[in-house]
């Protein structure tokens, strides 16, 4: 995880890790209502254009350890 002094950027930092552990640590520190806006955040760097292909990645595994099927 980078240090950063954004608390908003030190999240995403760790929602996009790639790391299970941090990711759920950190989802689980937000509250229901910011859980819910991370979660469409996800989805829509996973579906809209615009993005990176490795955004598009990170965000897609952040999204399969939060919403496992």
């Amino acid at each position: 995880m980078l240090l950063s002094n954004d608390p908003l950027e030190t999240i995403w930092d760790s929602l996009l890790s790639h790391d299970p552990a941090e990711i759920q640590r950190v989802f689980n520190t937000l509250d229901s209502d910011s859980q819910k806006i991370v979660l469409l955040h996800l989805q829509r760097m996973v579906t809209e254009p615009g993005w990176l292909p490795v955004q598009q990645q990170s965000a897609q595994i952040a999204l399969n350890i939060l919403q496992p099927t």
